[in-house]
């Protein structure tokens, strides 16, 4: 990738995460970095800290295992 191109790369994840914190609720798993850093943000720089945030979980979850579609181990649990 170009210098540009990276810079451009930067800006719309930044632009990505302003948006994501403009939001009233989110659904995300807390294995993932990027849901880490909604959740922080959320609750210090956008006082959205009663908000709701649902966290997915996976039962005897490894790292970086998602939770599909209708699997009965998986649960919400509420942060």
């Amino acid at each position: 990738r170009s210098q540009r191109g990276n810079g451009r790369a930067a800006l719309e994840s930044f632009l990505n995460l302003e948006l994501a914190l403009e939001a009233d609720a989110w659904v995300c798993t807390l294995f993932s970095n990027w849901c880490q850093l909604i959740d922080e943000l959320r609750m210090t720089v956008a006082g959205k800290a009663s908000a709701p945030f649902l966290n997915t979980v996976r039962e005897g979850h490894r790292r970086g295992e998602g939770c599909p579609a209708f699997d009965r181990n998986c649960y919400v649990s509420w942060r």
